[in-house]
């Protein structure tokens, strides 16, 4: 009894990091879709205030913000034409971004470039756009750089198509993309609290190498594993729960929380059913 007992909370401790990366991971894009339906609707751009907001949020929680005193500000118009971020340092602005996820259509980003728009303005792109840009201004000499801004279009995409965005893309490409990036979070974050608990066991002398790298393994391919199952299940509940309102002509503030929070269950639960399963698998094989 006292044996189970033991395992039982080896067990738990094991799956706590599985269950947090899924919870964290949910949570945080259920708000960026939160934020981006009530700031522009469900319409087909509506990746590129997805985008808008991800940058936000990845520059303001980058630590060197407390030491720079920098903080990065929506513009208030969805639908400014030449600046859609702000950076502020002591209540000055002190640079204006123009966010570009137009990897389609780059040709007439060029032609407003060449044009003049943005020449107060630092443009940044997604992965997808600033590729496409480069090999069309290699054409053009003089043309003004755009600068990558770190974030994936595709992930931006499978997240307009968790928020029920009309012609945001393939389906079948948002599944893909939202098992990507939850089994990328999942193991990373897996298998770094992996990592430090082995690491800790082994200065210790209570594990050996052996057993520590299997641990390491074992946690990250379950937060791998949890992740992407998480990042399908929530994808499809968000696609499916939006095709739904729309159908019976449901909007507003309801369909809008309804699309955001109802994907969180299935993510939450249906990962941590897979973390769990991994986990038996595991110690039956003995490992």
């Amino acid at each position: 009894m006292q044996l189970n007992l033991i395992n039982r909370k080896r067990e738990l401790s094991a799956a706590t990091p599985a269950r947090a990366s899924i919870v964290s991971k949910s949570w945080y894009e259920a708000k960026v879709c939160w934020q981006a339906l009530r700031r522009a609707g469900g319409n087909p751009y509506l990746k590129g205030h997805i985008h808008e907001l991800l940058v936000r949020d990845k520059f303001n929680a980058n630590p060197l913000r407390l030491i720079d005193r920098k903080s990065a500000l929506l513009v208030k118009s969805p639908t400014a034409r030449a600046v859609d971020l702000i950076i502020m340092k002591s209540g000055k602005v002190v640079h204006r971004w123009q966010l570009k996820d137009t990897p389609g259509s780059i040709r007439k980003v060029v032609r407003h470039i060449r044009r003049g728009r943005y020449s107060s303005v630092q443009i940044l792109g997604t992965r997808e756009t600033v590729k496409e840009f480069e090999k069309a201004a290699t054409r053009v000499k003089g043309l003004k750089t755009i600068r990558p801004s770190g974030v994936s279009s595709r992930y931006a995409t499978s997240l307009a198509q968790r928020a029920g965005a009309a012609g945001a893309g393939s389906i079948p490409r948002a599944f893909a993309t939202a098992a990507r990036t939850g089994g990328v979070w999942g193991g990373i974050i897996c298998g770094s609290m992996a990592f430090l608990q082995s690491a800790y066991g082994l200065s210790r002398g209570r594990v050996g190498v052996k057993e520590a790298c299997t641990h390491v393994v074992r946690e990250a391919g379950g937060g791998a594993v949890s992740g992407a199952v998480a990042g399908m299940a929530g994808t499809s509940a968000g696609v499916g729960i939006a095709a739904l309102l729309g159908a019976i002509g449901l909007s507003g503030v309801l369909a809008t929380a309804s699309i955001v929070i109802v994907p969180l269950v299935p993510a939450i639960v249906v990962g941590a059913a897979v973390k769990s399963g991994w986990d038996r698998l595991w110690r039956r094989s003995g490992k």
